[in-house]
């Protein structure tokens, strides 16, 4: 039996649903129409990343990675078990423990060859217990591009900020390819530098 959805967000692709699942409080993720694309490649759009979602949230959990527990996909819609927390997201200080949960998981998510593609404070919950999962997947992908595995880490880089040590430490220990990730991170950043250069000495110019 399920429980009329009461929608409670609204994200960049996907509407936020509660509702209950045979008497289990549980989470909808409903990707939105863009009427601005073709009907069909919309279409498949939806589903590709429907798809894409659903597999990295299964291949997280047999890596041993807290996730939503995954209760039902539909063509452009997931449903997951609730988790009664709250995201880190607004927490000016994270403690030296959290910091190395995090870098621990995105370490073994990056071991399964998972990149999250929004690592970020506002996609780590931790329940009541203490415990502390990895949600929204929306933009995930299965892949051993270490650029996209550099990305993770830039995002959580930025998001944590003097906090980001103890996470860089545990992924360090975690992560099996962090060398070649790390050096793909250093990359990255210097060629934002550079562009920032570029467009400051653009704009004295005009």
């Amino acid at each position: 039996m399920v429980k009329t959805p009461k929608k409670i967000s609204e994200g960049a692709e996907a509407d936020i649903y509660e509702s209950k699942l045979f008497g289990t409080r549980c989470i909808i993720k409903q990707r939105r129409c863009k009427s601005y694309i073709p009907k069909e490649l919309d279409e498949s759009l939806r589903e590709r990343r429907t798809r894409t979602e659903a597999r990295a949230i299964i291949r997280a959990a047999h890596a041993g990675i807290p996730v939503p527990r995954l209760l039902m996909v539909g063509v452009d819609s997931i449903w997951m078990g609730a988790i009664k927390g709250d995201t880190f997201q607004g927490k000016k200080e994270i403690p030296q423990n959290a910091q190395r949960v995090f870098g621990e998981l995105l370490g073994k998510l990056h071991n399964a060859d998972i990149s999250h593609g929004d690592f970020t404070k506002a996609n780590l919950m931790s329940d009541k217990t203490g415990k502390i999962f990895v949600i929204d997947f929306g933009l995930a992908n299965i892949t051993d591009s270490y650029e996209e595995k550099a990305l993770d880490l830039l995002l959580l880089k930025r998001s944590l900020g003097k906090d980001f040590g103890g996470a860089i430490k545990a992924y360090k220990k975690t992560a099996v390819s962090y060398i070649e990730v790390c050096a793909r991170l250093s990359e990255i950043e210097l060629r934002g530098r550079y562009q920032e250069r570029t467009m400051a000495a653009e704009k004295d110019e005009e």
